[in-house]
């Protein structure tokens, strides 16, 4: 090394220059291509890709129409391999397949393994009735043979006795005015007070027939829905058997006292009027009535 090759004091040196690699591209030409932009992709296929697709089938053709470029069609499997992986398709019951199959199937999709598995855990505290369980098992064997849900049974189940809910609402206000309507028509036929004893006394004498009968009486039913005990025609008809049938249950009510004393005692009270203020009794036309309905009381009493 000579002198003059040797660098003077406070000289900076420089690392020599050197060309930098660039990094290898790995992929292949392929993949370039498909990683380019959608024309450049379409520009690889022949303008008639449709029609060799469809294979000369023209309905093939008309679908494949909707497809603006063939990358699309892999964009249209892409979705429904989606919507397949998040049960948006639902993979047929394995009709054919063993019991272990089709019970597995049935796990998977949320479906008893029998019908009355739906009514096992109700949602919401619902429970349905032993008399309404003969016709939700007709639902639930249908349902079961079409593979249904649990949550779609539910649901079912749910609605109708929503709906059952509001059909009884209903039918309680019908029924209460119907009766109202009733109480008003023998009002207006025996007087306020009258109506409602007889009402009292009617209910009573029916219980000789038995609570049972009585009851069942009641809650029939006409045939526009009226409870046959709501019906003023049926009460008055019945009022009026009861007192022809038991002339003394009018007297002091069927459930009270001795009717045979008390006809006595009111048919002597009344003939006390007519013995010490005849006037009173000829201007009260409701106590000459009452006077002659005692008398033939007491002559069918004997």
């Amino acid at each position: 090394m000579n002198d003059s090759d040797t660098p003077e004091a406070g000289m900076v040196i420089s690392a020599p220059e050197t060309t930098a690699l660039a990094e290898p591209d790995l992929r292949t030409a392929d993949q370039s291509q498909l990683l380019s932009d959608a024309g450049t992709v379409r520009d690889a296929w022949p303008e008639d890709w449709r029609e060799r697709f469809a294979g000369g089938d023209g309905k093939r053709l008309a679908r494949l129409g909707r497809f603006d470029g063939p990358e699309r069609i892999f964009d249209s499997y892409l979705e429904l391999e989606h919507r397949y992986k998040s049960a948006a398709i639902r993979a047929p019951f394995p009709e054919d397949g063993d019991a272990d199959t089709q019970g597995q199937w049935r796990v998977e999709h949320g479906v008893p393994e029998t019908p009355a598995g739906y009514f096992e855990e109700l949602p919401g505290g619902l429970v349905v009735g032993e008399e309404d369980m003969p016709g939700m098992m007709v639902l639930a064997t249908e349902m079961h043979a079409a593979h249904a849900p649990f949550d779609m049974v539910h649901r079912a189940v749910g609605a109708w006795y929503k709906h059952l809910e509001t059909v009884l609402g209903e039918r309680a206000k019908l029924d209460e005015r119907a009766r109202d309507a009733a109480e008003e028509a023998l009002r207006e036929t025996y007087g306020a007070g009258e109506a409602r004893r007889h009402l009292n006394d009617l209910n009573q004498w029916l219980d000789g027939a038995g609570a049972a009968v009585r009851d069942r009486l009641f809650s029939a039913r006409t045939p526009d829905g009226t409870p046959l005990g709501s019906d003023p025609a049926v009460l008055h008809w019945l009022i009026e058997q009861m007192r022809e049938i038991d002339p003394l249950v009018t007297v002091v009510g069927s459930g009270a006292g001795d009717p045979a004393a008390a006809l006595d005692d009111e048919i002597g009270g009344i003939e006390r009027v007519m013995r010490e203020d005849m006037r009173a009794y000829e201007a009260d036309k409701g106590m000459q009535s009452r006077y002659l309905e005692l008398l033939r009381k007491r002559d069918r009493r004997g």
